[in-house]
């Protein structure tokens, strides 16, 4: 007689405001049922309980927990299910929080209400389990390899460091043939606030605890060792961590180190501002400071999650959230983009126009300068990134407006007009021995041109002339006002270039080409040469924002607003000569001046290039 199924669990809605569910799991061996008991509890009374972190994988569910007082089932992921079974204790309960069983998924407004309260809800678990999966290694072979990664970087003086080199990349691609660094947890959207709030973490694999500081520091000393100075000995050396890693199939693990380094320096500052807030209440330490569009920059867009929104969502709770955005899964997506989008410029936060723009496929009901949440294999390399210290009008404050239609309209000036287009990236080491040639390719760009553009009349100031390599470098980034970082990677790619190391991988698949990533040459109609993304067309506009770091790209939309025209936002750029806030020598005037005035100007040898202050309302 074959058995009846459990009915399946019946969610009752939560009775107050502040009331969660948590998860009782019961005993069992490795292997059994799983067995649950969920109940309602007010945060204001609330008992001492875990919260799990885990990656929710496929959206199936074959297999169940029961809820034993209902003798109900609840359907669960594999995931959720193999993480049940290696957290669970044999002989003894554990209280959690599980969002996959303790929110109603199906029930929007409660989802919604949870979500908000899902940064509290972590931060008050007395501790965060983190399982990282099944994984294929031992975990006694990961902790001994982790430890022979740190011993490896603390004996990396001038003597022994290319020996050492040698051994920490042996060790890396030992450890991520176990797939460590590597689990789909570190790619989730959600992580982010679950890792940065916890009070204390625990990092389970295959049902064994990993020492949390094992991995900080493996992580913390792999991170400096890999961005110290003496890599650039290592990339001329041709003993570069990343080339060998990269050429033996086995680069996602520095990926990873990226990713959960990342997550430990939020976490860090974090502490440091709870700790500093705990020594002097009266002060207001806030050294996060990161704006909602910023948190979304740097936190999600590269993360993975179920639902689009969830990017946004996802990172309310590490954020500033100073635009007063509430999770509501009721609402379209598009009206939530928009929304945090308009929201944000209004703040007069511009981030977000480093990683929106109209592009191929563009969907219209969203508003151009709402942020590529999705498809980030065609965004481009955000030039406001960490190490590009550019400021194209950074002295002037922010200016933005809504027009009567409710559009936001910022204040600036247009510099110029595009009028041809060209390709971007060599495709391989020769092609930087003579990058006239690749930029010319015949037409549009002549090599007298482009050497006439940088060292000839265009600019009131001079480069002094170079060979081909220098004048790349002048093209690439440009080097009145160069940061370090800048200046290390430019004298690495000439290094490699002189010493005949080969760039097809190195160098090429690094700092060039994700700078110049879905990105195309450009020239104006004045003869300026920049770099924009591949999306930009013959007729867009150049302009720069008071405030802004870099100039942008904007093309006129068919549509009006009340006040006047309105255009796209295509996208950020770099043009050569206008990063550095002097406007190429232009003088910004909020109105041209008089014939008269022009004449006595020029009367007395005074010739004077203004650009007018204007407004440009985005759609």
């Amino acid at each position: 007689m074959s058995q009846i199924p459990a009915p399946a669990y019946i969610y009752q809605p939560l009775r107050f405001q502040d009331s969660i569910r948590l998860l009782k799991l019961y005993a069992g061996s490795r292997g059994s049922p799983l067995r649950c008991d969920i109940d309602e509890v007010r945060r204001c009374d609330i008992p001492k309980y875990e919260a799990l972190s885990y990656a929710w994988g496929s959206a199936e569910f074959p297999h169940t927990i029961e809820e034993v007082v209902s003798g109900t089932h609840l359907s669960i992921t594999l995931n959720l299910f193999t993480a049940l079974q290696g957290i669970r204790y044999e002989h003894a309960s554990r209280l959690l929080w599980i969002d996959a069983i303790c929110i109603n998924q199906k029930e929007l407004k409660e989802k919604s209400h949870q979500v908000a309260c899902m940064g509290k809800i972590y931060e008050d678990a007395w501790r965060v389990v983190v399982w990282l999966g099944s994984h294929k290694g031992v975990p006694e072979r990961i902790l001994i390899i982790m430890n022979e990664i740190i011993q490896c970087v603390q004996h990396m003086d001038d003597q022994s460091f290319l020996k050492n080199i040698r051994r920490l990349t042996q060790a890396l691609l030992r450890l991520s043939h176990m797939h460590f660094f590597e689990q789909p947890w570190l790619k989730r959207v959600w992580v982010v606030q679950e890792f940065i709030l916890a009070r204390e973490l625990q990092f389970m694999a295959a049902g064994d605890i990993i020492p949390f500081d094992l991995i900080y520091s493996v992580v913390t000393t792999v991170t400096a060792a890999v961005t110290s100075k003496p890599m650039e000995a290592v990339v001329i050396n041709q003993h570069d961590v990343n080339y060998t890693l990269h050429t033996m199939g086995a680069q996602h693990i520095l990926e990873g180190i990226r990713c959960m380094s990342q997550l430990f320096s939020y976490r860090d500052r974090r502490r440091s501002q709870q700790s500093m807030e705990l020594s002097q209440p009266r002060l207001k330490h806030d050294l996060l400071n990161r704006s909602l569009a910023q948190c979304v920059s740097e936190l999600s867009l590269d993360r993975e999650c179920r639902e689009v929104r969830d990017k946004i969502y996802g990172v309310l709770a590490v954020s500033a959230n100073d635009l007063g955005m509430v999770a509501d899964y009721e609402l379209p997506l598009d009206v939530v983009c928009n929304d945090f989008a308009t929201r944000s410029l209004l703040a007069k936060d511009l981030s977000l126009l480093h990683f929106s723009g109209v592009r191929p496929g563009h969907d219209h009901n969203f508003r151009s300068f709402v942020p590529h949440l999705t498809h980030a294999d065609i965004m481009t390399y955000r030039l406001n990134a960490p190490g590009f210290d550019y400021c194209a009008s950074i002295n002037q404050p922010v200016s933005v407006c809504v027009t009567t239609g409710c559009l936001p309209s910022l204040r600036g000036v247009c510099v110029d007009t595009i009028n041809r287009i060209k390709n971007g990236l060599p495709s391989n080491s020769s092609e930087f021995y003579d990058p006239y040639d690749h930029i010319r390719d015949g037409d549009p760009f002549s090599s007298e041109d482009l050497q006439h553009w940088l060292h000839g009349s265009r600019m009131p100031y001079t480069y002094p002339r170079s060979n081909g390599i220098g004048a790349w470098d002048l093209v690439r980034i440009d080097g009145r006002k160069r940061s370090q970082v800048q200046s290390d990677q430019w004298n690495g790619v000439r290094n490699c270039i002189r010493w005949g190391a080969s760039l097809s991988a190195k160098i090429s698949s690094k700092f060039a080409k994700s700078i110049l990533k879905n990105r195309l040459f450009f020239q104006t109609e004045q003869g300026y040469i920049g770099l924009g993304p591949f999306w930009m067309r013959s007729g867009d506009q150049v302009v720069i924002y008071d405030g802004s770091v870099t100039p942008f790209i904007i093309r006129k939309s068919i549509t009006k607003d009340q006040d006047g025209d309105t255009w796209q936002h295509v996208g950020d750029c770099y043009l050569h000569g206008w990063m550095d806030g002097d406007f190429c020598w232009h003088t910004v005037v909020e109105d041209l001046p008089s014939q008269e005035e022009n004449a006595i100007k020029m009367s007395v040898g005074e010739e004077t290039r203004y650009l007018v202050r204007e407004w440009f309302t985005l759609v």
